[in-house]
C-alpha cells in the first residue's frame, strides 16, 4: 500500500495489522537530517509562516557524479493543513492520491483513493480505492469499533486488514481497553496463527478524546513519546499464544525533557524505548532495548541534531546487538533495519521580510526552505557523499489560502555568496560552467567545504 506514504505526520493514519516484531522494526524506520545557507529575502503577501507548506517537491537521487531527477509531487491542503490530494509524477507516469478525513477525529484518514492519468484526453481516470476504514460509535460519539481495509492487489478488491475494539471508562469517558487478534503467518510452513491481543489503562499521562489511541508498539518514537495526545502512564497488556495467556505491563514516564515508556511481556519480551529532548530546537535522543528473558537482544540508539531553525542537521544511528539474540533465538530481529549510519542535511533557505518568533512545535522562524540535500558518511573512508535532493515550491498559506512569493530581493541568487576553487587553489569563480566536471572547494560566506560536479 504504498499510497498511504503520502499522507504527512499531521494526519493520523490508522494502523495495519502487522504483528508486533514487524511494528517494533517499523518503529525504527526514522531518517532525517540538515544545515543551513540563506540564499535571499523574499516578500510574502497573506502568508502565515507558521500554516505555510510547499505544494510542489521534487526529488533527485545522486547517479555517477550528478543529480538524476526522481519525481515530482504536487500536494493540495485543507484549512487545517492535512493534505486531501497529491500529484506524483516519476518515470512510470502520474498517480493522483485522494484523501478523505472523519469529520470529528483529529486528522484521520478514513479512505485513500487513487486515480491514473490518462494521456490521450488529459483526465484522470479509473479511481480505485486502496484503503478504507469503517468506525463504529456508541451513542456518546466513542468509537468503539474500527475495521482497516486494504486493496489486494491478486483480486483487486478490498479485503480486512484487522479489527480494533474500543472500550471505554463509563465515569470519565476516557479509553479504558484496545483488544485486537494479530494475524502471524509462518515464514517457513505459511500457516497464519490468530494470537489475540488486549491493552488496558489504569492511568492516563495525557489523553485526547478527538484522536483514536493506536496500538502502540509501532508508534513509541511517535504517539507514545513524542508530540502526542494520548500517553499511557500505567497499563496493562495481554497476548494469547497457543490458548495460553501471557500478561504483561505498561509503564510510562514522562518529564519536560524526556519520555520512558516500557513493555514487560512475563520475562519473555521486554520494550524499553525513550526519547529525550537536547535542546529548544528540538535536537533528541531516542533509545531503544529489546531483551528476552535475561538477554539484551537488540540495543539501538538514534540522536538527531537540529539547527537554529529547528530542522534535523544530522542523524546518528547507533545499532548492536549481544551473543543474547542468537541464544534467545531471535537473532534476526533486526535484520531488515537501517542498522548504523550517520547522515547530514544541507538546507539552503529563503529569508522572508516577516519573521515570527521562534516556534518551537513547528519549528518555523521565519526561513522558507528552498532546497536540501542528504548525505551520507561512508564509514571506510570517513567522508560524505551526497545520495538524495528535494526542493521545495510553491508555497501556500493553508489557512488563508495566500500562495507564491512576491518577489526575490538581496543575495538571492543561488551562487551569489559562493566563490568556486580547484583543487589545485585556482579560483573558477561564483559559478561552474556546464562542462566543468570535477571537484570543487566552496568558499561561502564561514563555510568553506567540498562539491562534485
Amino acid at each position: 500500500m504504498m499510497a498511504l506514504g503520502t499522507i504527512t505526520a499531521s494526519a493520523q493514519m490508522p494502523k495495519l495489522n502487522a504483528g508486533i516484531m514487524s511494528k517494533i522494526k517499523s518503529a525504527m524506520a526514522k531518517v532525517i537530517k540538515k544545515e543551513s545557507t540563506i540564499v535571499g529575502n523574499v516578500a510574502t503577501t497573506g502568508m502565515d509562516l507558521k500554516t505555510t507548506k510547499p505544494c510542489k517537491t521534487t526529488s533527485y537521487d545522486y547517479v555517477n557524479g550528478a543529480w538524476q531527477w526522481d519525481e515530482t509531487t504536487q500536494t493540495e491542503y485543507n484549512s487545517k493543513g492535512y493534505v486531501t490530494a497529491t500529484v506524483t509524477e516519476d518515470g512510470d507516469g502520474k498517480i493522483r492520491t485522494e484523501n478523505t478525513y472523519d469529520d470529528k477525529l483529529d486528522g484521520f484518514v478514513t479512505k485513500v483513493t487513487e486515480y491514473t492519468w490518462d494521456a490521450a484526453t488529459s483526465t484522470w481516470t479509473n479511481p480505485t480505492v486502496v484503503m478504507s476504514v469503517e468506525l463504529t460509535r456508541d451513542e456518546k460519539g466513542h468509537v468503539t469499533k474500527e475495521t482497516i481495509y486494504s486493496l489486494d492487489e491478486d483480486t483487486k478488491t478490498l479485503v480486512n486488514e484487522g479489527e480494533y475494539n474500543f472500550v471505554y471508562d463509563s465515569k470519565t469517558g476516557e479509553l479504558y481497553s484496545l483488544s485486537t487478534v494479530i494475524e502471524e503467518k509462518d515464514e517457513e510452513s505459511g500457516e497464519v496463527s490468530s494470537v489475540p491481543l488486549l491493552i488496558s489503562v489504569q492511568k492516563w499521562y495525557k489523553y485526547n478524546p478527538n484522536k483514536i489511541f493506536d496500538l502502540g508498539i509501532s508508534d513509541l518514537e511517535g504517539d507514545m513519546l513524542g508530540d502526542t495526545e494520548n500517553m499511557i502512564e500505567k497499563g496493562t497488556i495481554s497476548i494469547t499464544v497457543m490458548n495460553i495467556p501471557i500478561i504483561g505491563t505498561i509503564r510510562g514516564e514522562y518529564t519536560d525533557t524526556k519520555s520512558t515508556i516500557t513493555v514487560k511481556l512475563n520475562g519473555i519480551l521486554n520494550v524499553t524505548m525513550s526519547n529525550e529532548k537536547l535542546d529548544d530546537y528540538g535536537s533528541n535522543r531516542t533509545d531503544m532495548t529489546i531483551s528476552s528473558g535475561t538477554y539484551n537482544t537488540m540495543v539501538e540508539t538514534i540522536t538527531e541534531t537540529n539547527n537554529e531553525h529547528g530542522d534535523c542537521i544530522k542523524v546518528v544511528s547507533e545499532q548492536a546487538s549481544t551473543t543474547g539474540a542468537k541464544a534467545a533465538g531471535i537473532g534476526d530481529i533486526y535484520t531488515d533495519m537501517d542498522g548504523n549510519y550517520t547522515l547530514t542535511m544541507d538546507y539552503e533557505y529563503l529569508e522572508t521580510t516577516s519573521k515570527p518568533a521562534y516556534d518551537f512545535m513547528t519549528g518555523n522562524n521565519g526561513f522558507i526552505k528552498k532546497s536540501m540535500v542528504v548525505n551520507r558518511l561512508d564509514a571506510q573512508t570517513n567522508t560524505f557523499s551526497p545520495i538524495q535532493k528535494v526542493t521545495y515550491d510553491e508555497y501556500v498559506d493553508y489557512v488563508s489560502g495566500a500562495t507564491g512569493i512576491d518577489k526575490v530581493t538581496g543575495n538571492a541568487s543561488e551562487n551569489q555568496n559562493k566563490t568556486f576553487y580547484r583543487l589545485d587553489g585556482t579560483k573558477v569563480g561564483n559559478q561552474l560552467n556546464s562542462g566543468e566536471k570535477g571537484v570543487y572547494i566552496v568558499k561561502e560566506g564561514g563555510r568553506t567545504y567540498k562539491v562534485a560536479k
